[in-house]
């Protein structure tokens, strides 16, 4: 079938709302529909809450985007998710950057995927296996600490507290995601083989793999510690520190200490321990194991038999966090 004939911005579509319905409806009720989806979501599985939030708010802004148009998501072809692709660029969904937007269609494809291999009678071809995604800047966009800034952050944070200076150090020293650290609980952080490391939830993963932390990071943990139990990161009502409440005070200590003109989160801090370990000289590969980057995850090793026991990223991380202190860490 060729292409709906485009009138104006609009596709036919937009001026025919139920032409999908009506050329092969799938007798699919929305209820059913949006069960499928909730169940793709479950085996899809992910990270952590932010992760799974993300993936179900874009599959729901395509079902509205359907349902406002009286489409049938089901009987969908690819010149449909071409015009959910236009409605996305033309800021029908908010105005939205290149990479979301690429999100969002990759969404629809995983759930048309999912529909394919497990939906009995589901078996048309992806209708949005081949529609082109924005282009997507392969340089990152955030914009991390020089070595200045995140001494000057570092000296605010110790100002603070234990528990701030401690967020900071893990953060900075160890380039762990925020939802990492705020999701370990304190027997997470373990000395194996006169090395600190931090068992944490990462993407790809089932169970807790370990992380290395530097020993400057993990004596500034066990020094907020104490011997307490429970999660790594309590806020000031004693519950574990969320997300959010962990990126407020980095943004929050960032302007305190002097840097301004742009906004500095969790994620600046774990942009930060990626740029100054290679400009450290770090190899790119030992880099990218570290930070669990989805490139080189395939081939990471987190067995007791591979680990590195001089690891160059958290010998330089901790080289720029080092505070003078002497100890093995075990201090409180």
């Amino acid at each position: 079938m060729p292409h709906p004939r485009v009138v104006g911005r609009y596709a036919m579509t937009d001026l025919i709302p139920t032409f999908g319905t009506n050329l092969a409806p799938s007798g699919v009720p929305r209820a059913a529909r949006d069960e499928i989806a909730e169940r793709w979501l479950r085996e899809r599985g992910a990270s952590s809450q932010h992760t799974a939030a993300r993936y179900r708010r874009d599959i729901r802004v395509f079902f509205d985007w359907a349902d406002d148009r009286g489409l049938d998501v089901f009987a969908m072809l690819p010149w449909h998710i071409g015009d959910y692709a236009a409605f996305l660029a033309e800021g029908g969904a908010g105005e939205l950057k290149a990479s979301t937007r690429a999100g969002r269609l990759n969404a629809v494809s995983a759930f048309f995927r999912f529909v394919q291999q497990n939906v009995r009678d589901r078996v048309l071809p992806n209708p949005a296996e081949h529609v082109k995604r924005p282009v997507v800047k392969r340089e990152s966009v955030t914009r991390g600490l020089d070595a200045g800034e995140l001494t000057a952050l570092r000296g605010e944070a110790k100002r603070r507290g234990a528990r701030e200076y401690a967020l900071v150090q893990l953060l900075a020293g160890s380039g762990l995601r925020v939802s990492e650290a705020v999701g370990a609980d304190a027997h997470h952080l373990k000395r194996e083989g006169g090395e600190w490391y931090l068992y944490v939830k990462r993407k790809g993963h089932d169970d807790r793999v370990p992380v290395q932390v530097p020993l400057q990071a993990a004596r500034a943990i066990n020094r907020y510690l104490r011997g307490r139990r429970g999660p790594l990161f309590l806020d000031n009502g004693g519950r574990r520190l969320s997300r959010q409440a962990a990126s407020n005070r980095v943004q929050f200590m960032a302007v305190a200490s002097g840097i301004t003109g742009r906004t500095v989160t969790p994620h600046s801090l774990r942009h930060t321990a990626t740029t100054l370990a290679l400009s450290a000289g770090v190899p790119i590969r030992a880099v990218q194991v570290q930070m669990g980057h989805s490139s080189t995850e395939t081939t990471a090793r987190y067995d007791r038999a591979n680990r590195q026991r001089d690891n160059p990223t958290v010998t330089a991380l901790g080289a720029l966090i080092d505070d003078g202190e002497q100890g093995d860490g075990t201090e409180a």
